[in-house]
């Protein structure tokens, strides 16, 4: 008798814990369900003219990277980075995300960019 009660604890004791689960589940669902497609879009990059940057953009490219050429622009439409630009010195490009405001917030060289190949390590031969 006394193992007939335990199983049904045990057992009732996890049939509570999967609805819980269950719960905060479909309570995500339903928040991410709510977000509208404009929410969700990812920005479109578009290119533009390097003189249709900024002038804070341009201005702090001239003053942090003397001798730098603005080789690319890009203006995206939605989205946390709305200007991006190329510079290149020596054959260096590096690129510079800013906000709408003009506000630079990430530099990425072209080191950074590049993929290397992968080349494996060992061979498996062919049977």
């Amino acid at each position: 008798m006394k193992k007939i009660v335990l199983v049904l604890i045990i057992a009732s004791s996890f049939t509570f814990a999967n609805a819980q689960s269950n719960k905060a589940t479909s309570i995500t669902s339903a928040t991410v369900s709510n977000k509208t497609a404009a929410q969700v879009a990812q920005p479109t990059k578009t290119a533009i003219n390097v003189t249709e940057l900024q002038k804070s953009i341009t201005d702090n490219i001239a003053k942090d990277y003397v001798g730098y050429k603005t080789i690319e622009a890009y203006k995206y439409d939605n989205g946390a980075i709305a200007y991006e630009a190329v510079v290149e010195k020596d054959a260096k490009k590096v690129y510079l995300y800013y906000e709408r405001n003009g506000i630079l917030i990430h530099k990425k060289d072209q080191a950074e960019t590049k993929s290397e190949p992968v080349t494996p390590k060992t061979t498996i031969p062919n049977k």
